[in-house]
């Protein structure tokens, strides 16, 4: 079947600039699912989206799910940041709130293709910009915000959670990986994929990136959550939507080939037509039907015979080898004779030539 992967859009308003409703189309686009921003901490993402169709409270959720994308047969996940503690919180009390808020966005949004009320957090450390964002690790954010994170998810119905992280290594302690990812080991409810941003474009920035950057990448990904315990099929890559579209279907191909478990593309602003329909000419790597070829019985008569072939087979490349080598001395020693012949022709020509010179 046809291959069609989740697209996230971050602000209405950048995904379909000029736009005054949404989605156009996007039946025509290689889209099995939009993964759209719903809120930053407790703020839903409308106050910083101009475009009328922004989400503003929970209201908008369930229209945005229903009516734009479920009518169309797109599947609609909401996905915000998490920041764990806030200006003048010095307690875990308002991580609790920002997942009691997350569990009600998932509730809201299950349906339309989503059985699950499932909700995508974006976990990454706090940048030193001028604006606060992200983890607040800098403000004391920690494990017991994770553990307050949760509850509260819990509590207001939400079922599944999703992790978008950065997967370099030195990231993942400043966001208190260890104890999210201890959500997959049973805790409901249970973290239950992990969606690195694997961005090969932007880390080799400013040239192209080639296929062995987005092998690196992938690769790196999968290994360092395999050391949290995290199975390659419960890690689904972020694809990043500036990638050519032969390093596009490259990396498509390398993230099943690593036994991934799906792919997204980040984001649908940033996807060229080109790339679109590059996605969009591929088969489903993850939703064609694997036949396992049957394993033969064991047959010791075909054993005994194959034995006995290899043995004759051996006996012949011996006597191949020694008339090989036979042939080589056969023909050093037709050298040898040809030399001899030279030479004596040569000593004659030199005595002809002398005896016709004057004296």
């Amino acid at each position: 079947m046809p291959l069609k992967i989740p697209i996230w859009v971050h602000t209405v308003e950048t995904a379909y600039p000029g736009s005054s409703t949404i989605p156009p189309d996007d039946t025509k686009n290689p889209f099995s699912a939009v993964y759209q921003k719903t809120n930053d901490g407790l703020r839903f993402e409308g106050r910083w989206d101009g475009h009328p169709r922004g989400i503003d409270d929970i209201a908008d959720v369930v229209r945005t799910d229903r009516e734009i994308y479920g009518a169309q047969g797109i599947g609609w996940i909401p996905w915000g940041v998490v920041h764990g503690r806030w200006e003048g919180s010095h307690s875990p009390a308002y991580a609790m709130q920002e997942g009691r808020l997350a569990g009600k966005i998932a509730v809201a949004a299950a349906g339309g293709g989503v059985e699950s009320a499932v909700y995508i957090i974006d976990l990454e450390p706090h940048y030193f910009a001028p604006f606060p964002a992200f983890w607040r690790e800098d403000l004391g954010a920690g494990v017991d915000d994770v553990a307050a994170f949760l509850e509260g998810f819990v509590q207001a119905g939400g079922e599944e959670l999703w992790i978008a992280i950065d997967p370099r290594p030195q990231h993942l302690d400043r966001v208190s990986f260890r104890a999210w990812s201890r959500a997959m080991e049973g805790l409901t409810p249970a973290v239950t994929r992990i969606l690195p941003m694997t961005y090969f474009t932007d880390f080799v920035a400013p040239r192209v990136a080639m296929n062995l950057d987005a092998e690196v990448v992938l690769s790196n990904a999968v290994e360092t959550f395999g050391r949290f315990g995290v199975p390659p099929a419960k890690i689904f890559p972020i694809l990043p939507a500036p990638a050519t579209p032969s390093v596009m279907e490259f990396a498509i191909g390398t993230s099943h080939r690593l036994g991934c478990g799906g792919v997204s593309v980040y984001q649908r602003g940033n996807l060229s037509f080109d790339t679109a329909n590059a996605i969009a000419a591929l088969r489903d790597p993850w939703g064609a039907e694997e036949v396992e070829e049957p394993v033969p019985a064991f047959d010791a008569a075909n054993v005994a015979g194959a034995l006995q072939e290899l043995s004759l087979t051996k006996s012949y490349l011996r006597v191949l080898t020694g008339d090989l080598r036979s042939l080589a001395e056969s023909i050093d020693n037709e050298l040898d004779d040809l030399k001899g012949v030279h030479k004596v022709l040569f000593a004659e020509l030199l005595d002809a030539r002398n005896k016709e010179e004057p004296n």
